[in-house]
């Protein structure tokens, strides 16, 4: 009799394994009652710079669509390899998951994010993270994207920002960065990026530049403009992202509307055409420009500096009629309309 319920318990036995394996089920199968929620689609790495911090969203969608009120956990997975031996097509031998509690999935109609810190982060080392939401302790999301890097010290946040504004661009600048955040000297040149805000809490990156020194063109003329700089190294071909400069803040110039001079005046010398006219207050400077009587277009034969008010044209030939105007330049660069023009009389 024991030996036949022996035999009985096997058969049972090898019956579930072949059912189960039939189905696909590489686990328990999950109750249908149960709600599987969506995998996080949003693992990301925030570097802080001693440590970082890993942040995703809560999923508010089961796998079938249903809304989900609250997540019961989350597990994180993590493991690290030296850099140096990092095998891309090797398995990543995560371990044991860390079970973090969770909750609701929004408030008050806003998703709820999860932040967790990543703290004892050796240099040298690759790292690799994923999350699995859970409804339950059995029943848990497939596995997030894969967020990887390799750790390094990162450089200092760059020193000395400053915002030069123009009726145009504002100009940045900074000190150039030589040394890592724990005082160790840079082995290689630091790059920056230059990151803009329009209210001064949510930044974007514009470029990545070599140099301490970046232009903003694409400003407009009544708003006001936050930026701020970080530095980028990279060591054995992975970029790390370092300190964050402190914020300067810069508004385009409204610049005054420049006017061209008046009194254009022409007289005729031994030297040439002589082209004199009345200073304009607060002037950079004035180009002259020139064209025969028979010419249709005006082009520039000189320019001069604000002190001077006189111009002489030593190209004009005997016997040909010219018109001569005169521009107004500011300190941008700007040039003011044409003056009247002036006709020389040989």
């Amino acid at each position: 009799m024991r030996t036949q319920c022996k035999k009985a318990a096997a058969a049972l036995s090898l019956l579930a394994a072949v059912v189960l394996s039939g189905c696909g089920y590489k686990n328990l199968p999950v109750p249908p009652e149960e709600v599987v929620p969506q995998a996080v689609t949003d693992l990301r790495f925030i570097d802080d710079g001693p440590e970082g911090r890993l942040e995703w969203t809560y999923p508010v969608e089961s796998v079938t669509g249903e809304n989900l009120a609250a997540i019961d956990s989350f597990e994180l997975f993590q493991t690290s390899v030296a850099a140096r031996e990092y095998c891309p097509t090797c398995p990543i031998p995560f371990g044991a998951p860390q079970v973090l509690a969770a909750g609701e999935t929004s408030i008050q109609g806003k998703k709820r994010s999860a932040s967790v810190r990543v703290p004892h982060l050796a240099p040298g080392n690759r790292y690799f993270f994923k999350v699995r939401s859970r409804t339950s302790w059995w029943v848990s999301s497939e596995d997030s994207n894969v967020v990887t890097f390799v750790w390094q010290v990162a450089a200092a946040a760059p020193q000395g920002l400053s915002a030069k504004a123009t009726s145009k661009n504002i100009a940045l600048s900074w000190q150039p960065q030589r040394a890592l955040a724990d005082g160790s000297p840079l082995t290689s040149p630091a790059r920056y990026q230059v990151q803009r805000s329009e209210d001064g809490k949510s930044f974007t990156g514009l470029a990545v530049v070599d140099g301490p020194r970046y232009v903003d063109n694409a400003v407009r003329l009544g708003r006001e403009y936050f930026y701020r700089v970080q530095a980028v190294t990279r060591v054995d071909g992975e970029e790390t992202l370092g300190g964050v400069s402190a914020v300067v803040k810069a508004a385009l110039v409204n610049a005054p509307v420049l006017v061209p001079p008046t009194g254009v005046g022409v007289a005729v010398t031994a030297a040439g055409a002589r082209v004199y006219w009345d200073q304009v207050e607060g002037a950079r400077g004035y180009r002259i420009y020139r064209r025969s009587a028979e010419a249709g277009d005006y082009q520039r034969i000189g320019q001069v500096v604000a002190e001077a008010a006189i111009f002489v044209d030593k190209s004009a030939r005997e016997g040909v009629t010219y018109y001569y105007a005169v521009t107004t330049l500011g300190a941008d660069d700007d040039e003011s309309a044409q003056s009247r023009p002036a006709a020389s009389r040989w």
